[in-house]
């Protein structure tokens, strides 16, 4: 289905579980950046709330693919005190946003939060945040294509029944205290002044028409679910194998591929 320029993908099965989804200064990558990848693969992580260790679990299959010269994969994401209390004993996280330029770090059992660049403590639910997140990563990361996935709880259009969730839309920061609404989501892409080939919300009950219409003529491919999604969400090991073992992939491609390897 193709109204004006967009055109989306349903990630449409029901799963009745909880749903999910460097730089050395933050600014300044390890590589220069000075050549174009053929995709930058951005995930904007809003792991600061119950979806703390499913965040982990998923920085985990990210490493176990990594970064190379053609495809980048670069995070932003933020844990909780709450649910993951050991990661400041455990890594020395001290609970600020971090940024990454994920690479393959050998090691499928743990992950390496050593390798994030702290920003300090953002509010993750602030379209500013998300915008700026996006504008850092096509800046020193350029490529061909970029593909955006919003990372979190999503309430989709309707507000939510849930006490935590009042707003239509998608990424919770329980220590700010926010949730982003779906018109500051198309505003934060908006903003950021990047046209995206992908926007995958691996968030639940995000698959709807009024969540299209608000990214109508700023992406090429949206990548959804109309139900709830596993803690875990997406299987970002397969998705980005696949990636990058044949980065010049179209964006109708790789949004199928997403598609495709979830279900499996």
């Amino acid at each position: 289905f193709q109204p004006s320029q967009l055109t989306m993908l349903f990630l449409a099965f029901a799963v009745l579980v909880a749903c999910g989804g460097g730089g050395d200064d933050g600014t300044t990558p390890t590589d220069s950046g000075s050549t174009s990848a053929s995709w930058t693969y951005m995930v904007y992580m809003g792991a600061d709330n119950n979806l703390s260790s499913a965040g982990l679990v998923d920085l985990n299959e990210m490493e176990s693919v990594g970064s190379n010269a053609n495809v980048k994969i670069v995070l932003q994401a933020e844990f909780s005190q709450q649910y993951t209390p050991s990661l400041d004993s455990s890594y020395g996280y001290n609970w600020t946003t971090l940024r990454f330029l994920v690479t393959n770090d050998n090691d499928t059992s743990d992950v390496n939060l050593a390798a994030g660049t702290s920003i300090g403590n953002q509010d993750m639910g602030d379209p500013a945040t998300l915008s700026a997140f996006i504008t850092w990563a096509t800046t020193n990361y350029p490529a061909d294509h970029y593909a955006l996935v919003i990372w979190d709880h999503g309430a989709g259009w309707k507000k939510s029944r849930l006490a935590t969730m009042q707003f239509k839309g998608a990424v919770q920061d329980a220590t700010s205290g926010s949730f982003m609404s779906l018109p500051d989501l198309a505003e934060a892409v908006t903003d950021a002044g990047v046209h995206l080939d992908i926007i995958n919300f691996d968030a639940c009950l995000m698959g709807m028409y009024e969540v299209l219409y608000e990214f109508n003529g700023l992406v090429d491919y949206m990548v959804f679910s109309e139900e709830t999604e596993p803690g875990n969400g997406d299987p970002y090991d397969t998705i980005l194998a696949a990636l990058v073992a044949t980065p010049s992939m179209s964006a109708r491609t790789l949004s199928q591929t997403i598609v495709n390897a979830y279900h499996n």
